[in-house]
């Protein structure tokens, strides 16, 4: 890897190669295998190379480096100065870590010589330094590295990229210490992510510098296991660093990539010290479009600083409540009002917090006048009170909301205590009215221990609120204990009245799972007086495709896909075939309790009622579709016959 610049070094003309590299040349690797060269291809190839513009040469090679064609690139960067310079910035463009750099180095400072593993050999000896690293030892090591201007653990790169050195951590940070500050000018995008089974790679952070506008870290696993310090320090080092890139970095991304409660298990103290490191930086950055940072409690310096920078479009955060001071932020401000032009590029919100309280403070707090995404984890069950002020203060908002995502209860969040996972609000009409003013709606989603029962009214009103609605979703995360909650509680919900105003007021609605009632059905004759009738000609047929109504009443299928056949008539995907094999795992969990017995046979048969209905709804859809097209072969064989009978009469005429 370091002997590329001596290849031809002896040579008069630098940007030729001598003839003995020519003769010894008798095959081209290429990725689909070795083109043969004889003595007159041999000329052409010199005399065509050489003629070709360094533009074109490094299109050559960005083709070949962007098929994995290393191999070939490799051999190109050993033949001759003119094609090594466009083949090694093409082979060092992505790299996987730094640590092909190592090589680099002058052979006296290493005490061994490293050695690239792709696994990690249980036992085996990391090269250590031999003396101090200074500036001078650097010079290769640094021409090489302003080549570099993608790492990434996710990209397919030459095989010698996809490999580990034994090299010690202690060789990395002399080498951190000693590089200029700018030795990785052109590196844009570094992507740290916990995908090999090897030891912790080089330390990522020493390529962060002026030019950085991606930066996606992972520490995940590994950061349990690092070799020569502790890892959360590490991972400080790192936040840290990020400063360098305060007027470059566009996105950054700190995630984890494996369980929270195990992460949280493992290291206990790896939040507490990781939060206040990250709020700095965030607080530093000036040019932060995408920030996700999904697990870390972010600090209140942080949220007022991204409050009001003017590029952030995306926010994905964590938040605790305890965090916060309530008298600064979010603020009480029922009389004031929210803060003018806050979050003023905000398109989407993803926020996850353990009070849904304080986030219905939050959303008064700030003017969001751009926000089209709204996603809220909620780690405890709320009560429905509590629901009712958290979408008065979601309604109440200026934004042009179009989707918003509620999810609630601790299954979302392994940290939170379990045991009231069997405590299931009711949520009804009355607490999801303030969202009707939210009139760009399109697809509303409210999942976790919770439960949703709108009456015809609510659904009524809703269709008049949002009639571009195209996805309406109410997932409870247990079906059968939700469903039976709401019938001890004996909730109105929908019935096919309910049904007809969401098929006429919202054509484009394509999704919709709710609780409905569907045991007292219309007779035909009424069939035929309310729904046709109503069902305007002259206004667009429903778009609804999939409907799943989970333990809603039903009564005799037949009738049942009748209704929902008339009300939808583009219905083909009534139900959901994971969802049916969680309710039966649901259902046999029910069943090993002896006095729940008579609920779980009550839900079974429940559920086969709409297994029926479901298997009617797809062989009513065939039997329309074969309609459509016997009246269209009738039609243009009508067409046909007419034009036939008015040849045959002006024949006649």
């Amino acid at each position: 890897m370091g002997k590329e610049h001596d290849v031809g070094a002896g040579n008069s003309d630098p940007m030729q190669p001598s003839s003995d590299q020519l003769q010894s040349a008798s095959t081209v690797p290429l990725r689909g295998g070795n083109v043969q060269l004889d003595e007159t291809s041999r000329d052409t190839l010199q005399t065509t190379v050489y003629s070709l513009s360094p533009d074109i040469l490094r299109l050559v090679c960005r083709h070949l480096a962007q098929n994995h064609a290393f191999k070939a690139l490799s051999a190109c960067a050993q033949t001759c100065r003119l094609l090594s310079e466009p083949a090694l910035d093409a082979l060092w463009h992505t790299v996987t870590s730094l640590d092909p750099l190592i090589f680099t180095l002058p052979p006296d400072v290493l005490s061994g010589t490293p050695v690239l593993r792709y696994r990690h050999v249980s036992g085996a000896t990391y090269v250590q330094l031999a003396r101090a690293v200074v500036p001078e030892d650097l010079s290769r090591y640094c021409g090489y590295a302003a080549r570099v201007h993608v790492i990434s653990s996710e990209q397919v790169t030459g095989d010698i990229f996809g490999h580990r050195t034994t090299a010690s951590q202690d060789v990395w940070e002399a080498i951190d210490r000693a590089q200029p500050p700018d030795c990785f000018p052109h590196v844009h995008t570094v992507v740290l992510a916990d995908e090999w089974p090897v030891e912790p790679p080089s330390p990522v952070y020493a390529a962060f510098g002026r030019s950085l506008k991606v930066a996606r870290i992972i520490p995940a696993h590994y950061a349990f296991k690092a070799r020569d310090e502790d890892p959360i320090s590490t991972h400080i080092r790192t936040i840290e660093r990020l400063s360098v890139a305060a007027r470059s970095l566009q996105r950054l991304a700190f995630t984890y990539g494996c369980d929270l409660a195990q992460f949280m298990i493992a290291r206990t103290d790896f939040l507490e010290r990781i939060a206040p490191p990250l709020a700095a930086t965030v607080a530093a950055l000036t040019q932060l479009t995408v920030l996700t940072v999904p697990e870390t409690p972010l600090l209140p310096l942080a949220l007022r600083h991204l409050s009001v920078l003017p590029t952030l479009e995306e926010l994905n955060v964590r938040v605790r409540a305890h965090d916060y001071d309530w008298d600064a932020l979010p603020r009480r401000c029922d009389a004031k009002g929210p803060i003018a032009n806050s979050f003023p590029r905000l398109r989407a919100l993803e926020l996850e917090s353990d009070c849904l309280w304080w986030c219905a403070q939050f959303m008064r707090t700030f003017s969001y006048p751009s926000l089209a995404s709204f996603t809220l984890l909620c780690s405890r069950t709320v009560d429905p009170a509590l629901f009712r002020v958290f979408t008065e203060a979601l309604g109440r908002t200026s934004s042009p909301l179009q989707a918003v995502t509620l999810t609630f209860g601790p299954k979302w969040s392994p940290m939170v205590d379990q045991a009231n996972t069997r405590d299931v609000p009711l949520y009804t009409g009355r607490t999801i009215e303030p969202l009707y003013a939210l009139s760009a709606m399109q697809r509303l989603k409210i999942e976790g221990d919770c439960h949703v029962s709108l009456d015809d009214s609510a659904l009524s009103a809703l269709s008049r609120a949002w009639p571009s609605l195209l996805e309406l979703n109410f997932s409870p995360s247990h079906r059968a204990e939700s469903y039976l909650k709401s019938r001890a509680q004996a909730a109105a919900c929908a019935t096919v009245a309910g049904l007809l105003a969401l098929a006429e007021r919202c054509p484009c609605l394509h999704f919709l799972r709710l609780e409905v009632d569907l045991s007292k059905l219309p007779s035909g004759a009424e069939h035929e007086r309310i729904f046709i009738s109503q069902l305007d000609a002259r206004r667009p047929r429903s778009s609804l495709h999939t409907f799943l109504a989970g333990y809603s009443a039903v009564g005799e299928p037949t009738r049942a896909a009748g209704v929902l056949c008339t009300l939808f008539p583009g219905l083909r995907a009534p139900l959901d075939r994971g969802e049916e094999r969680k309710a039966s795992r649901e259902e046999d969990q029910l069943e090993e309790d002896e006095s729940r017995v008579g609920d779980a046979r009550y839900l079974r048969a429940v559920r086969q009622k709409w297994l029926d209905v479901a298997e009617l709804v797809l062989w009513f859809a065939q039997i329309r579709e074969q309609e459509h097209k016997w009246r269209a072969t009738h039609r243009s064989s009508v067409g046909e016959l007419s034009a036939d009978v008015g040849v045959v009469g002006s024949d006649l005429a």
